[in-house]
C-alpha cells in the first residue's frame, strides 16, 4: 500500500454514539502507542505480505505518527495540526524523500477513533489465567468493502487483534488480513516521534499536495481505517 493510500476513508455509516453497551461504539484512548504486526493474503494470487507498524496517537495535542515497515523499507508519517489547518508528512529516512499533504482544517480531535456501533458481539472470553488474565470481547462488522472481527479490551477500548477481509475498490481484489497489537501503552514515551525531519521543511526536497475536500477524514490512516471499523 502506498503512503498516499492513507488518505482513503472507510466508514460504516452508523454515527449514533448513544444507547450503546459494553464496548459497542466505544472510543480508543486519546493517548495510545502500540506495535502492530500484520499478515495479509491476496486471495486470487495467494501472495502473502508481512508488515510492522509502530503507531503513536496524541489526540489531546492533535498529533499522530506511525512508522510502517514492509520488505525492509520503512515509510514514516506525521500528522500535525497548525493555526491554518493541518499538515501530513510522509517520508522515508533512508532516502530523505518527503511529501507534505496540507488540509485547510484540523481533522484531529479527542475521541477521533470510535468504533461504529453497528457491530455484533460474537464472543467474550479471557486471555491468560489468574490475576493477569485479560478479559476481551469479539465484535463482528460488515460493510460493502469490509468484513471481519475486532478483539477489544472492554475495560479501556484498546484493540488486541483484528481479522478482516477487504476489497480494493479500483481492482475488486480481495485481501484477507490478521493484525496483532503488541507493546500497547496509554502514554507517549518519546515525543520526538512527532517531529518531522529537517528535509521535510525544504521546498527542493519535498513535494506539497493540498487537499480541501470537506469529506476527508484522518481516520482513514493506513493502520486505523483499514484495521478497525471506526465511525
Amino acid at each position: 500500500m502506498s503512503p498516499i493510500d492513507m488518505l482513503s476513508l472507510l466508514k460504516n455509516g452508523n454515527e449514533d454514539k448513544a444507547g450503546v453497551s459494553g464496548v459497542k461504539g466505544c472510543c480508543v484512548p486519546d493517548t495510545f502507542t502500540a506495535t502492530l504486526y500484520e499478515r495479509t493474503t491476496e486471495e486470487e494470487s495467494r501472495k502473502i505480505y508481512f508488515s510492522e507498524t509502530i503507531i503513536s496517537r496524541d489526540l489531546a495535542n492533535k498529533r499522530l505518527a506511525e512508522d510502517f515497515t514492509k520488505d525492509n523499507v520503512t515509510t514514516s508519517t506525521i500528522a500535525l495540526c497548525t493555526e491554518s489547518g493541518a499538515i501530513l508528512y510522509v517520508f522515508t529516512r533512508a532516502t530523505k524523500q518527503c511529501t507534505r499533504v496540507q488540509w485547510p482544517k484540523c481533522p484531529i480531535n479527542p475521541g477521533l477513533y470510535c468504533f461504529s456501533s453497528n457491530g455484533t458481539l460474537d464472543a467474550s472470553f479471557s486471555l491468560g489465567a489468574g490475576p493477569g488474565a485479560l478479559d476481551v470481547q469479539v465484535w463482528g462488522y460488515s460493510s460493502a468493502v469490509y468484513g471481519g472481527e475486532v478483539i477489544i479490551s472492554p475495560d479501556n477500548c484498546v484493540p488486541v487483534a483484528t481479522a478482516f477481509e477487504t476489497r480494493a475498490i479500483s481492482t475488486d481484489t480481495k485481501y484477507i488480513s490478521a493484525v496483532l497489537y503488541t507493546d500497547v501503552t496509554l502514554s507517549i514515551s518519546d515525543p520526538s516521534v512527532f517531529v518531522p525531519p529537517p528535509y521535510c521543511d525544504t521546498e527542493e526536497d519535498g513535494e506539497t499536495l493540498t487537499f480541501d475536500r470537506p469529506e476527508f477524514d484522518i481516520r482513514g490512516a493506513r493502520h486505523w481505517g483499514r484495521f478497525a471499523p471506526f465511525r
